[in-house]
């Protein structure tokens, strides 16, 4: 698990050690983390060894991780839809989105889009049956929202679908196929777009489904406030300090949705291929609010020292299951070695607690993912 899906901005694999330096005393009870063997990771904070200057281009990675955190789940439209099956960010100067068809986003900019993100869930790992999928862009005015939702829906009206109505939903135009429905309806400054299919649903029921579709979007966009391009130029890449504390082997911080973010519960469910319903229920239980991604590690911030210690074996849960011993000298840490052949994903996985904080990495070598895992404990050491 942890899989980072088809995502349309640059992602990096490389993860190279950089030069060692441990510092901190331990406090009372905690390991003196200058005696791990940490290779030649540096285990210092990452504000110290890189500082982002506003940009644009920055700021619309970190406007399109903000609207992650705002996106409905395919849990909430249908419970049998929990696994993550794709994401999709969308910005005018990248790469054009796997998650729309060419002409929809071409309309789009023509409409001088601003950014977008989606995702699509589904009813299985593999082979499935049933799909979600549920976008949102946000555009620089409402009159360029609503115009391009009207040319979504002109493109999607085929000989082979329908106009449909959504009862409790007027503004919204919907087709339907009676395998599955479109919707696409203007919010503000924001449309909304979402494609469902699930077997043995009749044409009401689609309906039924699109309407939980919007129930859930709606109330998630009306809490966030939309952007101008100014307020996307300002945006911090780290307010809450949780990506000075990931492990950062590379020292790089420029923000990117696919590599180097910070997303809360609800965005990380939506961007990475994990079992949605089952991670949206232990983050709840452990209070976790914002969880730190940095160029393949990652790092979870918990309510107490206690809820880290049950989200600690979280992360080796289904892929890295077949049992490695611990990483030496960390008090509690936990690893495994992948037990099926999965592409992106290394051999090894190791997680580490460090008072409220819970760190993953991994490493096709088991010399390696221990030196990291150490280097992590020692980055949240350092870090407080």
């Amino acid at each position: 698990m942890f899989r980072r899906l088809a995502i349309a901005v640059a992602v990096t694999t490389a993860l190279t050690g950089c030069g060692s330096q441990i510092s901190g005393a331990p406090h009372a009870g905690e390991i003196d983390v200058r005696k791990l063997d940490v290779g030649a990771y540096n285990t210092e904070p990452l504000d110290v060894r890189y500082s982002y200057n506003n940009s644009y281009g920055g700021g619309i990675q970190l406007a399109m991780v903000r609207l992650a955190d705002h996106l409905a789940s395919s849990v909430d439209i249908d419970p049998r839809l929990k696994y993550g099956a794709g994401v999709s960010t969308m910005f005018p100067d990248g790469l054009d989105p796997a998650i729309l068809p060419a002409a929809n986003w071409a309309a789009a900019k023509q409409n001088n889009v601003l950014f977008g993100f989606g995702a699509r869930g589904a009813d299985a790992k593999a082979d499935a049956t049933g799909t979600a999928t549920i976008f949102v862009l946000q555009f620089q005015d409402e009159a360029a929202a609503a115009r391009t939702a009207n040319e979504f829906e002109d493109m999607a009206t085929t000989d082979r679908t329908q106009p449909v109505t959504l009862p409790k939903y007027a503004a919204a135009r919907a087709h339907s196929d009676d395998r599955s429905i479109g919707s696409t309806m203007a919010h503000g400054k924001y449309l909304i777009s979402l494609t469902i299919s699930v077997p043995n649903t009749d044409r009401p029921g689609l309906v039924n489904l699109a309407e939980r579709a919007y129930t859930a979007q709606i109330p998630l966009l009306d809490s966030l406030p939309t952007l101008s391009r100014e307020d996307v130029l300002r945006l911090p890449s780290d307010p809450d300090d949780i990506l000075r504390r990931t492990f950062n082997p590379d020292g790089l911080g420029y923000p990117n949705a696919g590599s180097q973010a910070t997303y809360g519960a609800p965005g990380f469910t939506n961007a990475f291929g994990i079992d949605r319903a089952h991670w949206r229920q232990v983050l709840a239980d452990t209070g976790t609010d914002r969880i730190g991604f940095s160029d393949g590690s990652l790092l979870f911030r918990t309510r107490d020292d206690a809820a880290a210690h049950t989200l600690l074996p979280e992360p080796l849960s289904e892929v890295y299951t077949r049992p490695v011993d611990p990483p030496p000298g960390i008090p509690d840490g936990r690893c495994g070695e992948r037990i099926s052949e999965t592409f992106g994903q290394k051999r090894f996985r190791c997680t580490v607690e460090y008072r409220r904080y819970v760190a993953s990495v991994d490493s096709n070598q088991i010399a390696d993912v221990y030196q990291r895992a150490a280097a992590a404990y020692a980055v949240l050491a350092n870090s407080q």
